[in-house]
């Protein structure tokens, strides 16, 4: 202002150059209001004062009163205004208008055609932007690499690979395909279109790859299942003096937890350290999950998670997360105390992993304070956390608490009416009546009751998926209804269009009702499936022993131990005074285990005698 008074005070008559200076100074900081009276004050205007105050009519939100103006004035017709109002429309998100705007502008220039490039990134509407693609190649306009970039990132977005290589051709035409910047852009295209060769072509090309293009090209080969590779280029890096940063550690320690190699994964926690990036929260969440696949909780998970520098939410849902499928579901209790006494309030992901927790070591009682925390905290009502609360209940036989808290529900997913069909055929108490939609009356077996929530889920328009089919199964199974079990097993794939699994093949072995043939053949189809899987093997076992098949059971075994298969040990928690208790069959090592026998023999005896 200091300036634009002492041309006033001296007289000074500008020139376009200086009123234009002023235009833009007053645009730059934030005085539309001193910019647009220097602009109506000027005896003539160019392009150049149109995109300044253009410019600065975003922020203050007038962007079109100025566009009215500028069009009847049709001075929208110059590319560089057009371009300003493409770029004004497109950062307010309406770009219904700065198509209009793009539309009317007769010549464009690249720069027209790289803004609308932005506003449709912007909005990811990547088809619009390989479409303006399509355009610029008939009018055989120039691309820039950084254009080329944009349209790749659509085509990855889209996971259209045709496009991805069209463009790819045109980098190679314009001899920019080898520009560090566009080849990561490729690199990421390939990727994400699960072109794993075309990425490595790419990739060798390179004369000197960068760190980012490194790292796009551990995730490419991760994420399609190519863990091994992916740890190979990361020897690579090393080989060749790379220096690794975080985001490379990060994408190596997923390979890792993918490849479950535990001693190279302890190798890249082991350099992790090395290179001083063992306090790096993103990375130390990385390792609780690598450590907590390769089965090392004790050894590796809580050793990295005590020492995290700082805990976040995040990092303690990491944690919980890897819990359930660990045998560290006993330690849970403990974890929720410490995270509350830090001063973290648990979110919906905590306490899914926490209920997992509880459904798999069967603690009733915590399960019940966690329920608490959830009403406190008011997530009982989410969808997902009932579904938890459902399915914990469920495997704790307390299926009346499980209805009640189903029937609370004002709407009900797929994944609620699974969890509470397979929950009921589960439970022993199922002679009490299932009260969803209907009251029905008449004593029925728990897996009838089962099959008839099944019912009313169809009913209520719920179509069905392959979990809520092994449920199914399941109920038909224990209650040895054969016609019905054949007849939704073939409705499968027949009416449903879901191919039949693994688990469904398991349900249809039929030791409750004596079909030892259909067993027999589900069972070696499921050999064929999942040859190193123990439970196949046993379920066929005892088929045959239920009808005294002993030569059969003695051909399972022997097959068993023919392919080096050996049985996982049976084991169960016990809650006894709010104390859990693990036991494994076979074993000995619990501190009371003497007492332990004498009771169970003396238990045995009582039993013999009632």
């Amino acid at each position: 202002m200091k300036i634009h008074g002492h041309i006033i005070k001296n007289g000074i008559d500008p020139d376009l150059h200086l009123w234009n200076s002023l235009v833009n100074v007053y645009t730059k900081c934030g005085s539309f209001q001193y910019a647009r009276q220097v602009f109506d004050e000027m005896p003539k205007r160019d392009a150049v004062s149109w995109t300044a105050l253009i410019a600065g009519s975003v922020a203050e939100g007038s962007g079109t009163q100025l566009h009215a103006e500028a069009f009847k004035l049709r001075v929208c017709l110059d590319m560089f205004v057009g371009s300003a109002f493409v770029n004004l429309y497109a950062k307010c998100g309406d770009m219904e208008r700065a198509e209009r705007v793009f539309v009317y502008v007769p010549m464009k220039n690249a720069v027209l055609w790289h803004t609308m490039f932005n506003g449709y990134m912007q909005m990811e509407d990547g088809e619009k932007v390989l479409k303006m693609f399509c355009e610029m190649r008939e009018l055989e306009l120039k691309f820039s690499k950084f254009t080329l970039s944009k349209v790749l990132k659509s085509c990855a977005h889209l996971e259209n690979w045709r496009g991805g290589k069209v463009v790819h051709a045109v980098a190679v035409k314009f001899g920019c395909e080898l520009d560090e910047f566009l080849s990561c852009s490729l690199l990421d295209m390939y990727s994400k279109c699960g072109l794993a060769d075309n990425a490595l072509k790419v990739f060798v090309r390179i004369k000197d790859p960068n760190t980012v293009a490194w790292i796009v090209m551990i995730n490419c080969l991760d994420k399609l299942g190519r863990s091994e590779a992916a740890a190979e280029k990361f020897c690579l890096i090393r080989h060749k003096g790379v220096k690794p940063n975080q985001h490379t550690f990060s994408s190596v320690v997923t390979a890792a937890t993918n490849l479950g190699d535990r001693l190279y994964s302890e190798g890249i926690h082991s350099c992790i350290v090395k290179h001083g990036f063992e306090s790096d929260n993103f990375i130390c969440n990385a390792l609780v999950t690598m450590y907590m696949k390769i089965n090392s909780v004790n050894n590796g998970c809580w050793r990295v998670f005590k020492a995290t520098s700082f805990r976040t939410l995040a990092s303690w849902n990491t944690l919980l997360s890897g819990i359930p499928d660990s045998e560290t579901c006993d330690q849970v209790p403990k974890i929720l105390s410490q995270m509350l006494v830090e001063g973290l309030k648990p979110d919906i992901y905590s306490f899914i992993s926490i209920l997992r927790s509880c459904s798999s070591f069967l603690n009733i009682a915590f399960g019940r304070q966690v329920h608490v925390h959830i009403v406190k905290n008011g997530f009982e009502g989410n969808n997902f956390v009932a579904t938890a609360l459902i399915n914990m209940y469920c495997k704790s036989r307390c299926l009346e608490d499980a209805i009640i808290l189903f029937n609370r529900l004002t709407e009900r997913d797929l994944s609620t009416w699974t969890v509470i069909i397979a929950g009921y055929h589960k439970t022993n108490k199922g002679r009490r009546l299932f009260n969803v939609s209907v009251r029905c009356k008449g004593k029925h077996g728990k897996g009838k009751k089962a099959l008839e929530a099944f019912r009313i889920m169809l009913d209520e328009g719920f179509l069905p998926d392959e979990v809520t089919f092994i449920g199914v199964l399941s109920a038909c199974s224990h209650e040895g209804l054969v016609e019905e079990e054949n007849r939704y097993f073939n409705s499968l794939s027949k009416v449903y269009g879901i191919t039949p699994t693994i688990e469904h093949c398991a349900c249809m072995a039929c030791k409750l009702h004596g079909n030892v043939k259909f067993g027999a053949r589900a069972a070696e189809k499921l050999f064929e499936l999942e040859p190193e899987v123990d439970y196949n093997y046993i379920v066929l076992s005892n088929i045959f022993a239920v009808r005294e098949k002993w030569d059969d059971v003695a051909k399972v075994r022997t097959l068993m131990f023919e392919q080096g298969i050996k049985k996982t040990p049976g084991c169960c928690w016990l809650e006894i005074d709010g104390s859990l208790h693990l036991f494994l069959a076979q074993d000995n090592s619990h501190p009371e285990i003497k007492e332990i026998k004498l009771q169970l023999q003396r238990l045995t005896r009582l039993c013999i005698s009632t």
